[in-house]
């Protein structure tokens, strides 16, 4: 099975500041940080990872990546072996023809490597406010950027008339390398997200992780919807992240203690404020997520997904996260919340030398 590294560009020393509004030097320059997500990716190449993901966000320290296609069209240069992957680009977001555009772009600057491709419908009202574009559109806007998208990039010349987007006849140049349509993937947690992808014939992708028995049924929701639409199963890309160590307590003390990474989801999110996302509506499943933020809480809960352990461990938890899943690519976290670079640079190499050569051995499950 192929294995993948996430790059996590999350400033979680500047959330005090970045609450406060107070305006002063950041303890740890954004730029630092990204440089630092650059190097730990090229090492990930390097070590023989089979692709780097990125994601998108926007105006908070959670994840400072706002264009992975250009971080992942940097990396192309950067790096000789790994495909690269979107985990996830959000196209309401976007101008749908410029996305377009940039994805051929890349596409053609990673030469024979491939491009995956993620989306995702957006879940911050704070991002959609900062962008300028209503939440409330956001199930209908992503339908639509997604077609015009999928059009541009497989059809010489398309136009496109819709509710928000009216496209004259046009032709994306220079055209893809290849078919992009086939690696297209959706990152979703509410059902209405997973209903738009299926429909649109995407692949699953688990961007939050789950508890392990929510996989199963999550993938067979999944294929039921694409089967719906005379469509086969899809095998998912896992995101998850790791805690490698030689010993087992070391391992979960580790894990225990990085997984702070999570209260900045909180603070991004700010799902809490369930008030707002009624007001927005379409949004109902991540209200009651976080009504439910307010219930007691505890770091052990969230640990007990995460790829913990002794190498022979995180193996052992990557078959069953495979199998759950029924995934065709995992991909890990190596740094996150405060964690040095010489921590994760750590944890990236025991991973790469003790579980990399083995759970890439591991056949690909049937899909769903």
């Amino acid at each position: 099975m192929r294995i993948g590294h996430a790059i996590c560009t999350q400033n979680y020393w500047d959330w005090k500041r970045f609450n406060s509004g107070v305006d002063e030097p950041l303890d740890y320059p954004d730029h630092r940080l990204t440089s630092e997500a650059v190097e730990l990716a090229v090492l990930a190449d390097d070590l023989g990872f089979d692709t780097l993901w990125s994601t998108e966000h926007h105006f908070s320290p959670y994840l400072m990546t706002p264009s992975p296609i250009q971080l992942l069209s940097y990396l192309a240069g950067r790096t000789k072996n790994a495909d690269v992957g979107s985990a996830v680009i959000v196209p309401p977001w976007h101008d749908p023809v410029r996305l377009a555009e940039e994805i051929a772009m890349m596409d053609i600057m990673l030469g024979d490597r491939t491009c995956f491709l993620g989306f995702g419908r957006g879940a911050s009202a704070d991002e959609f406010d900062g962008l300028r574009v209503p939440m409330s559109e956001s199930r209908a806007r992503f339908a639509e950027c997604l077609e015009i998208v999928r059009r541009g990039l497989s059809e010489t010349r398309f136009s496109f008339e819709g509710e928000y987007y009216h496209i004259p006849e046009i032709e994306i140049r220079p055209s893809p390398r290849r078919d992009l349509t086939e690696r297209m993937y959706c990152a979703w947690m509410s059902p209405e997200t997973l209903e738009i992808a299926a429909m649109q014939g995407l692949g699953a992708m688990f961007a939050v992780s789950r508890e392990l028995a929510d996989y199963p049924k999550e993938t067979a929701a999944f294929n039921a919807a694409r089967a719906g639409v005379g469509l086969g199963p899809s095998a998912p890309i896992v995101i998850n992240a790791v805690a490698c160590a030689d010993s087992e307590q070391e391992a979960y003390e580790r894990a225990l203690h990085y997984a702070e990474y999570l209260e900045s989801v909180a603070l991004h999110y700010n799902w809490i404020d369930a008030a707002r996302y009624k007001k927005i509506g379409g949004y109902d499943f991540y209200v009651a997520k976080g009504e439910a933020l307010g219930a007691e809480q505890t770091r052990r809960d969230e640990v007990a997904k995460v790829l913990w352990g002794t190498p022979d461990q995180v193996i052992e938890k990557i078959e069953a996260l495979q199998q759950a899943a029924s995934a065709g690519e995992i991909a890990s976290f190596f740094r996150y919340g405060s964690m040095s670079y010489e921590s994760a640079e750590r944890n990236m190499r025991l991973f790469a030398e003790k579980v990399l050569p083995v759970v890439q051995k591991f056949p690909e499950p049937a899909p769903g």
